[in-house]
């Protein structure tokens, strides 16, 4: 009797080990069938924002998967949109990172690769937006009052991001909104 168990237990540790080395074959076909695939660009729409996301050389040997770059993005649009958080004037990516639950490390990398920016421009790219949409309601308001209300500390940066974005300077278009406005009101 003892000699039998010992046989069921020797077959039954044979066939243990042979389904985990079939387990193992699958799972590194799959990761070289990935490996294949990342070096391909892949494109997913989010929100309004395309991620084109071929592997930056900067991140060849990123573990991220498209999933999670993609999930982490939708949470940063989703906080930027519904929350409005990019109006803090000092946000930083810790704050994000926190808010979010991913490392700093990983929020950069998600941004750069699925969004195709860096976490400044992204941010100031959404207070440029809140500055036109505010001056859009009441283009009376004082330019300064109203980039400070919309997040930016400094003047400079201001005017930078907006010249870069919308192609004239904040003055400029005050002044095409309160034409546009005199030309409604006269029609």
């Amino acid at each position: 009797m003892e000699r039998e168990l010992l046989r069921i237990i020797y077959a039954f540790s044979f066939f243990i080990q042979f389904a985990f080395l079939i387990r193992l074959n699958q799972i590194d076909r799959q990761s070289s069938i990935t490996a294949k695939k990342s070096d391909e660009p892949f494109v997913i729409e989010t929100q309004n924002i395309k991620i084109n996301s071929k592997k930056d050389i900067k991140y060849k040997t990123s573990v991220l998967s498209r999933d999670y770059i993609s999930n982490t993005n939708n949470q940063l649009i989703e906080l930027l949109k519904n929350k409005k958080i990019y109006i803090k004037e000092d946000l930083s990516m810790d704050d994000i990172s926190n808010m979010i639950h991913v490392s700093k490390n990983h929020l950069s990398q998600c941004i750069s690769e699925g969004l195709q920016t860096n976490f400044y421009d992204l941010i100031n790219k959404y207070r440029i937006e809140e500055f036109i949409e505010q001056i859009n309601l009441n283009p009376n308001l004082q330019i300064s009052e109203l980039y400070y209300q919309c997040g930016f500390r400094s003047k400079a940066t201001f005017y930078k991001y907006f010249k870069q974005q919308t192609g004239i300077t904040p003055n400029d278009y005050r002044k095409k909104i309160l034409e546009e406005k005199e030309v409604l009101q006269q029609a």
